[in-house]
């Protein structure tokens, strides 16, 4: 395994949400603010929760959703706020939509992002050969 950087999670909030003038969000305050989270077993529902070092089920919205997706949708409709990864984001997740999206305060949960491969596989020198790839562009796309 190669650990390639780390994603870090963003503040998702409906537009006009107190919360959403600020300049970032303590986490703190999305225990009171609805969060809203994906279905249960999914591994970012797992980061999301540590995150916010919320290890009870009833501190969080009894509403879940299936995808990342179908979860940015509910925001944007104003049910509740979320975490967001910042590659989703990246991605354009947020396309179409009037979210506000705001880093947290203090120090930035993040997930690790690397990749695995088979131990004993032949392809090993080709694997490290992406990993260190991958790196780079990483590092080359956060200097822009």
């Amino acid at each position: 395994m190669r650990t390639l950087f780390q994603d870090p999670f963003k503040v998702a909030l409906p537009h006009g949400h107190p919360l959403a003038g600020g300049k970032t969000v303590d986490l703190e305050q999305l225990r009171h603010t609805g969060l809203l989270l994906l279905k249960e077993g999914h591994c970012l529902r797992d980061q999301a929760l540590a995150a916010c070092r919320l290890a009870v089920r009833k501190e969080v919205e009894p509403v879940e959703a299936t995808s990342l997706h179908t979860l940015v949708q509910m925001v944007d409709n104003g049910f509740g706020a979320t975490l967001l990864p910042q590659l989703a984001i990246d991605g354009g997740i947020l396309s179409g939509t009037m979210l506000a999206v705001l880093p947290t305060a203090g120090e930035q949960p993040s997930r690790t992002i690397g990749l695995i491969w088979r131990r004993g596989t032949r392809r090993q020198r080709e694997f490290d050969l992406l990993a260190s790839e991958l790196g780079r562009l990483v590092e080359e796309r956060a200097r822009v």
